[in-house]
């Protein structure tokens, strides 16, 4: 048997998640349910191995504890737009 171009198998990958069988994906592709089964599987292997390694990466800095942190009694400064700000929000709110 010969191996699936890249183009079919991406359209397989494609499919399956839509059609969410082997049989109807195969219908749709134009190969075997056994095929689709097979580069679905695979997938699914490779997903696993990228999610295994993005689990052991570790973080390595530090978390400011939340009573260390200083927040201001009134968050309006925080909000507060200079004229000039607040003309070019007017334009691009009419552009819209």
């Amino acid at each position: 048997m010969a191996k699936l171009s890249e183009e079919k198998i991406q359209e397989i990958l494609t499919q399956y998640p839509i059609i969410g069988t082997f049989s109807g994906t195969a219908k749709v592709v134009g190969c075997s349910p056994a095929t689709v089964k097979k580069y679905i599987e695979a997938g699914e292997e490779k997903k696993k191995e990228v999610s295994q390694k993005v689990e052991r990466v570790l973080f390595k800095g530090f978390i400011i504890p939340s009573s260390k942190l200083t927040i201001p009694e009134d968050w309006s400064d925080w909000f507060t737009i200079s004229e000039e700000e607040a003309e070019a929000a007017q334009r691009v709110r009419k552009e819209a």
